[in-house]
């Protein structure tokens, strides 16, 4: 299959994946993603979510080095 067709297939090792909340494609295990309020996104679907709503993009600081992850983002409060 190809490369960037995986993220989209459902596979044995991907239960615990969550889908994200815009496009409710699964997300990948080492994309960048953003977690706000108890929902997970694509980095690139919230950002434009934002900007269509807001008109600007969003301020994303990391999220705390307990997650695990060094590509999650949190908005910025």
């Amino acid at each position: 299959m190809f490369g960037f067709m995986l993220d989209e297939t459902e596979s044995a090792d991907a239960k615990g994946a969550h889908p994200c909340q815009t496009c409710h494609l699964r997300l990948a295990p080492k994309a960048p993603r953003v977690v706000s309020e108890g929902r997970t996104y694509h980095r690139d679907c919230y950002e434009a979510s934002y900007r269509k709503a807001n008109g600007r993009r969003p301020t994303l600081v990391a999220a705390p080095a307990g997650t695990g992850d060094r590509l999650t983002f949190r908005p910025a409060a």
